[in-house]
């Protein structure tokens, strides 16, 4: 995970304590079956970035707390997949960033 780049600490955790911590939360989430998941980083907003346990080859998906429900368009194939798709969207937005102030952005 630590060659995954310069993530935030929301989309994709890298310490033991907080996957462990998110990993306990999301088994309190009531229409997650959390003994088929593995969560390994949040959107910020409530849904999880999930692994789905005892597959040979683990897609990353997003839950989503409103809905209740796996987003299908959220997907992504591997790990490497995810953390490109995460560092390609950081990478976007510090560009807007450096073009406008902050405050110019809503």
């Amino acid at each position: 995970m630590r060659e995954a780049g310069d993530l935030s600490q929301v989309e994709f955790l890298s310490e033991f304590k907080d996957i462990e911590h998110l990993n306990i939360e999301i088994d309190m989430v009531h229409g997650l079956d959390a003994e088929d998941y593995f969560a390994i980083g949040h959107s910020g907003c409530g849904d999880y970035y999930l692994m789905e346990i005892g597959s040979e080859d683990p897609s990353v998906i997003l839950w989503n707390h409103e809905t209740g429900e796996l987003e299908e368009d959220e997907e992504y194939s591997s790990l490497e997949e995810f953390a490109g798709e995460m560092l390609a969207s950081r990478e976007i937005t510090q560009q807007i960033l450096k073009k406008k102030p902050w405050w110019k952005l809503f």
